[in-house]
């Protein structure tokens, strides 16, 4: 579901944008499984 779901946001959303940087955090939020969360920013 995730991956399909970050190819619709691609689809729709970058379609409009030149993205020339990114920056990007990611750490775990759960110790015991494999869930990340990102901050993302597009300059």
């Amino acid at each position: 579901f995730g991956y399909s779901a970050s190819n619709k946001i691609r689809k729709d959303f970058f379609y409009f944008y030149n993205i020339k940087k990114a920056i990007i955090f990611e750490t775990k939020i759960f110790e015991f499984t494999g869930t990340n969360v990102g901050i993302l920013m597009f300059l």
